[in-house]
């Protein structure tokens, strides 16, 4: 509650409050408020119809008062935010919708936790509970904020919280699918902050549907030197356009937490599980982009075709990598891709990329070619991309950009207390269900090698 300096001075004057009451925090003065309103209402009750009109002619409620306004539940937690940073480059990185990603505010942590924790007594856990702040976190999310998710069988990507709390009552309706989007975004922000891949991917927002249906189309090529008179060949568009579909699939991350915290503060249940489910789902999408089998996930690198095949390295079958070796990888690829926007990186794990780093500058000179700062992960001056899921003896190098990865708005969210081993720990497993789907989009920007030593 705000209490203007007016009221104040009121409550002061006709005996409510003491002069001498810190004037800057209002929480002292609300016991002399309730007070005064008790009052007022008591006196109300005993005005005849003159009373009345003398009292509305000579008072009016908001001169006495001042104005006041009921604080938000959400209003107690900090809402500050501020552009975010990746872990490693220390630049900002953007997410679906082409926006620049932001740290996750307490006031937004409180939101989702009072979610979670919504979830857990609709599962009837025991110790989970709501109280009246974890109530008034929820009316906020119902009345002020968006939602999305799955209603039946449609996606929905922006529905309004006073249509959700039915939906959500009603278990026949699918409303179990459906969450506020700012539990949606807190999710994303990890992987997006900590993976090593999936920031420079071209990501894309899906609003419906299980597959995504584009399309590649090939470049027209110019002739000169057509003498006047002379037929010109016109171009052939046979296969010039090719379907390029991607499914969207379930990709399912879960995060373990003690039933007894499911009692505590709203933002420390909202940070807990965010941050474990985010850091669940940055280890899946790295590995799906690099080695996805392209059925049940999406297609990586590793399985999609018409990638450039270097073939096998200059020593040989199984041969330690050679500096000709990286070079070939580069420039398999085009100069027209290899452009600073589309953000061409080598792609391995981090032994593959150790034995790179190795490769000194001859048998009498131990210096290193790429220099002795080994952790600064670069190649060429090429960013790597670290994997661990890969072999050793596969790497690849090519367009992050041209990697394409679609992510549909709105999570699925359950809790289950089931089994053995969650009983005899007293233990609760939240688990989300984020639908994405990916494919590179130009198979000739991508070169790799699978032969290099195991």
């Amino acid at each position: 509650m705000t209490i203007s300096a007016d009221m104040k001075n009121w409550l002061v004057k006709h005996g409510y409050a003491d002069s001498g009451l810190d004037r800057s925090d209002d929480n002292l003065w609300v016991d002399a408020v309730e007070k005064a309103a008790s009052e007022a209402v008591d006196f109300a009750h005993m005005l005849r119809d003159d009373d009345v009109e003398l009292v509305e002619r000579k008072t009016a409620a908001e001169q006495v008062f001042g104005s006041v306004r009921l604080k938000k539940a959400s209003e107690r937690y900090s809402h500050k935010k501020s552009v975010a940073l990746h872990k490693t480059t220390g630049l900002p990185v953007t997410d679906e919708r082409g926006r620049q990603v932001e740290t996750t505010s307490q006031k937004e942590l409180a939101l989702c936790g009072a979610f979670m924790k919504s979830i857990a007594v609709k599962s009837g856990v025991s110790e989970a509970s709501l109280d009246e702040h974890d109530k008034e976190l929820l009316h906020e999310l119902y009345t002020d904020h968006k939602w999305a998710g799955k209603i039946g069988n449609e996606y929905v990507s922006e529905l309004d919280g006073s249509r959700v709390k039915s939906l959500l009552d009603d278990s026949a309706s699918g409303g179990l699918e459906l969450v506020p989007i700012v539990f949606d975004e807190a999710i994303v922000q990890t992987p997006l902050l900590f993976s090593e891949v999936l920031p420079y991917v071209d990501l894309r927002e899906v609003s419906r549907g299980s597959r995504v249906e584009g399309a590649s189309i090939a470049n027209v090529e110019a002739t000169f030197g057509t003498p006047e008179g002379t037929a010109i060949t016109p171009f052939d568009t046979a296969d010039m356009v090719s379907a390029l579909d991607t499914d969207i699939e379930r990709c399912t991350a879960s995060c373990e937490v003690g039933r007894d915290m499911l009692a505590d503060s709203p933002a420390a249940v909202g940070s807990l599980i965010v941050e474990g489910i985010g850091m669940s789902m940055l280890n899946k999408l790295d590995t799906v982009i690099a080695m996805g089998n392209g059925t049940t996930e999406p297609l990586g690198l590793s399985v999609a075709s018409g990638l450039t095949d270097i073939g096998n390295p200059a020593g040989g079958a199984g041969a330690a990598i050679a500096i000709v070796d990286l070079e070939e990888m580069l420039f398999s690829v085009g100069k027209e891709v290899r452009q600073k926007a589309w953000n061409c990186s080598y792609v391995c794990n981090d032994t593959w990329y150790q034995r790179a780093r190795s490769i000194a500058v001859g048998a009498a000179d131990q210096r290193l070619v790429f220099g002795m700062n080994v952790e600064d992960y670069t190649i060429f001056g090429r960013k790597v991309c670290i994997v661990n899921a890969l072999p050793n003896n596969e790497a690849y190098f090519g367009a992050l950009k041209r990697y394409r990865l679609y992510r549909r708005q709105g999570q699925s969210v359950r809790i289950t207390t089931e089994g053995r081993e969650l009983a005899l720990k007293n233990h609760a497993l939240y688990v989300v269900t984020m639908r994405v789907g990916g494919r590179p989009v130009q198979a000739d920007a991508w070169s790799y090698s699978d032969n290099f030593q195991a």
